[in-house]
Parts: structure tokens; C-alpha cells; sequence
């Protein structure tokens, strides 16, 4: 904390234009990994605006979370003028890159555990006929 308060404070964002956007996507345990990761990387490629060579996008598997595998991309653009264009085409492009391949954005999973009712709980299957 000193450093910052007494300290020279450089504003890279002045000389770089570079922006880096990180786009996290969690996929369904049981997914394909390899698949998931170059979805991504193919999605990074094809848009017209991503940086592609210094810095390159980089795919991580972030980590094992609650409900889903958790992924990001990462890639940068060249200006912020850009931002919102590409954020918006981006998560475009990966629902409709992730539809294409069967690979299934996951969505949080609860379980519920009932132990405060004494009596058998009835529970009654209703297919879909029925229910027209």
C-alpha cells in the first residue's frame, strides 16, 4: 500500500490500447474438455476484431466448480472503441459455436433435502399426455 500512496503510479491504459476480455463459460460435467477448449479457440479466431498474434487468446480450465467445468477465454482487442461490439458477437458466437458441437452451457443444480415433514411425501408422475 505504501508504493501506491508514495510511490510512482505508471497508467498503462494511456500508452496500450490493447484490452483484454475475459469471457467465462461453465459446460456440463461429462462434457467433452478438448472439444470445449477448441470451440473456444475457434470462436477467438474467427472474429475479425480479436488481437491474434501478440498477445494470442488463451482457453483455461479454471477449475471444477459447483454445477459445471469451468472455462475461460481470453483475448484481447485492439481498442476500447470496440468493446461492447465484440463482447455482445463473442457470447454470440460461443452459444451458437456450443449449440453446433452438442457441447451443454450448464446451469446451477440444487438439491433439495425435505426433513422437517414426518409423513411420506406422495408424489405422482404426470406424463405429458395427461397434462393436455
Amino acid at each position: 500500500n505504501k508504493e501506491f500512496v508514495t510511490g510512482r503510479l505508471v497508467n498503462w491504459t494511456l500508452s496500450d490500447t490493447v484490452l483484454r476480455l475475459d469471457f467465462a463459460v461453465g459446460v456440463a460435467y461429462g462434457s467433452d474438455i478438448k472439444k470445449t477448449e477448441a470451440t473456444l479457440y475457434e470462436v477467438a479466431e474467427k472474429h475479425p476484431l480479436v488481437v491474434h498474434d501478440n498477445p494470442k487468446p488463451k482457453v483455461i480450465f479454471k477449475s471444477f466448480g459447483d454445477s459445471s467445468l469451468q472455462f475461460e477465454l481470453r483475448l484481447y482487442i485492439a481498442s476500447m472503441e470496440h468493446y461492447f461490439n465484440v463482447w455482445h458477437e463473442i457470447n454470440m458466437a460461443i452459444d451458437t459455436a456450443f449449440r453446433r458441437e452438442h457441447l451443454e452451457i450448464a446451469f446451477p443444480q440444487r438439491d433439495i433435502h425435505v426433513r422437517s415433514i414426518k409423513a411420506p411425501l406422495p408424489i405422482r408422475r404426470q406424463d405429458a399426455e395427461e397434462s393436455e
